[in-house]
C-alpha cells in the first residue's frame, strides 16, 4: 500500500542542540516517577524559547525523601528550579503543584553543552542559577564548562 504524505522525508534533518548561552525556557510537560535508585523523581520536557529547530530538553529532578542521604542537596536543587521557573510553593515551604509546571517559564537561564555519550550524541543542560541570598539579590550561575569537540 503507496503512502502519501505532506512532508518531503528527504528534507528532514535531525534537531540539533542549541550553543552555549542564555535562553528564555517553557516547561512543555512533567512527569511523576522513579530514579533507577527507587527515589521519587520529575521528569520535565523544556523549550528552548524561540529555537523550534532544537530539541526539548530533559531535566530530571530529584526529590526529597525519607531515609534518603541526599535529602538536603535535593531540596536546594528542587528550590533553584522552582525558583528559577518561578512555580510557586505553599507558604509553609513543604509542597507544590506539579499542575503548575507546564507553561512556566525562564528568563535568560543559561544552557550548556554536554560531553557526548556513548553513541556521540550531545545534549542542552541547564545551569540553575543559586537560591537569591537574603537581600533578594541572585548569584551568579557557575560558568559553562568547555565542551571538546
Amino acid at each position: 500500500m503507496k503512502i502519501s504524505i505532506p512532508i518531503n522525508l528527504s528534507d528532514l534533518k535531525e534537531a540539533k542542540p542549541v550553543p552555549n548561552g542564555r535562553y528564555g525556557l517553557t516547561v512543555a510537560s512533567v512527569e511523576e516517577g522513579e530514579s533507577q535508585g527507587g527515589f521519587p523523581q520529575l521528569k520535565a520536557s523544556i523549550a528552548i524559547d524561540g529555537h523550534d529547530d532544537a530539541p526539548n530538553l530533559t531535566h530530571f529532578i530529584s526529590l526529597p525523601s525519607p531515609g534518603d542521604a541526599k535529602s538536603q542537596a535535593k531540596a536546594i536543587f528542587l528550590a533553584r528550579f522552582l525558583n528559577a521557573f518561578n512555580i510557586p510553593v505553599e507558604d509553609d515551604g513543604l509542597a507544590f503543584d506539579t499542575d503548575d509546571f507546564p507553561g512556566a517559564t525562564a528568563d535568560n537561564l543559561e544552557l550548556s553543552l554536554s560531553k557526548p555519550d556513548d553513541n556521540g550524541n550531545v545534549y542542552n543542560r541547564i545551569m540553575l542559577p543559586k537560591l537569591p541570598d537574603e537581600e533578594g539579590a541572585r548569584t551568579a550561575p557557575r560558568p559553562p564548562q568547555a565542551v571538546k569537540a
